[in-house]
């Protein structure tokens, strides 16, 4: 809601009727999402459909990999020896699909809570009034709303910080001729969204494909994610997140250590907003005293 608003409300002031200017933005992500399925989920499943494939067979990765999985299938994992394998097939099919329809439910429950809340944003200062005195209530808005500018902002941030780090990525990786340089691209993409260590993580699955091939083009293909790593921090970090959002390094690192200490990955995603917030709650707290 935070990162759609200012669209919404630049729409509205075009005259366009507020539930009119949601729904238009609405079919707008429906627009991008299926271009993005129709252009890049086909190649990508069928390049990562291809990297499986080319792990499979003997012979296609060094011996010191063939020797790991032939270990991993060796092992006697009691759990697994009590599931044959027709019911261990029915377990996996029915987790598959209430996970597929538990994310679709999710997913539609997240566009109309986000809908109804940009249809009633506009009425939160008398939603406030109704409850607290005035001159309190507007406080409340004023700091929400300065909440708000900085999630929008770091939503927004990150999602153009993700583009940006995968289409280099692409590039880099199409240049020295990787395979399935597309789905390791959006590998590199999406882990964009973890901060720091998330081109760390990325790295790996391209580093292990190269690898494969040879050692040259595995040395190749870590400098590669080196210098898109230092690029991303001393250019494209500072010129799309930190001046939308402010947050030192040293604060974005603790930050990050914290939360993933206590929630594991999701709290690691979910650490900055949560420091936006209280960050921006007490900046507005001291400065209205």
């Amino acid at each position: 809601m935070s990162a759609l608003r200012p669209s919404v409300e630049k729409l509205e002031k075009l005259k366009i009727p507020r539930s009119l200017a949601i729904g238009f933005i609405y079919v707008l992500i429906i627009l991008i999402l299926y271009f993005v399925g129709r252009v890049i989920f086909p190649p990508m499943i069928d390049e990562t459909i291809h990297l499986v494939n080319s792990i499979a067979p003997p012979g296609s990765l060094p011996s010191f990999y063939q020797e790991i999985l032939s270990f991993i299938k060796n092992l006697n994992l009691e759990g697994f020896s009590k599931i044959t394998p027709y019911g261990g097939n029915v377990v996996d099919v029915l987790k598959v699909t209430v996970s597929i329809f538990g994310g679709i439910i999710s997913a539609l429950t997240l566009f109309m809570f986000t809908f109804y809340l940009l249809l009633e944003r506009k009425n939160l200062g008398a939603l406030l009034e109704s409850f607290l005195p005035e001159e309190q209530a507007k406080k409340g808005v004023l700091i929400i709303e300065s909440v708000e500018e900085r999630l929008g902002a770091w939503t927004r941030g990150q999602f153009l910080l993700c583009i940006i780090i995968g289409i280099f990525t692409f590039i880099g990786l199409t240049i020295l001729k990787v395979s399935y340089a597309l789905p390791l691209s959006i590998i590199a993409a999406l882990f964009e969204i973890v901060p720091n260590i998330g081109p760390i993580i990325s790295a790996i699955p391209a580093v292990l494909v190269t690898l494969a091939i040879s050692p040259g083009l595995a040395l190749a293909t870590v400098i590669l994610f080196i210098v898109i790593h230092q690029v991303e921090n001393i250019l494209v970090v500072p010129n799309v997140m930190k001046r939308v959002v402010g947050l030192s390094p040293v604060v974005t690192i603790a930050a990050l250590m914290v939360g993933g200490e206590l929630m594991g990955i999701g709290g690691a995603l979910l650490s900055i907003p949560v420091v936006l917030v209280l960050q921006t709650v007490i900046q507005e707290l001291l400065k209205n005293r």
